[in-house]
């Protein structure tokens, strides 16, 4: 599953201030930062 900024919440005024991610990705980065101390 593909993560990313609503359509309706950036523009080019305001853009996303994340690139998209996958949901996996994801996890997989924040478990290995809290168990990689």
């Amino acid at each position: 599953c593909m993560v990313e900024c609503l359509k309706s919440c950036c523009s080019e005024s305001s853009p996303s201030r994340f690139l998209p991610i996958r949901s996996g990705d994801y996890l997989r980065d924040r478990i290995n930062a809290v168990f990689s101390s």
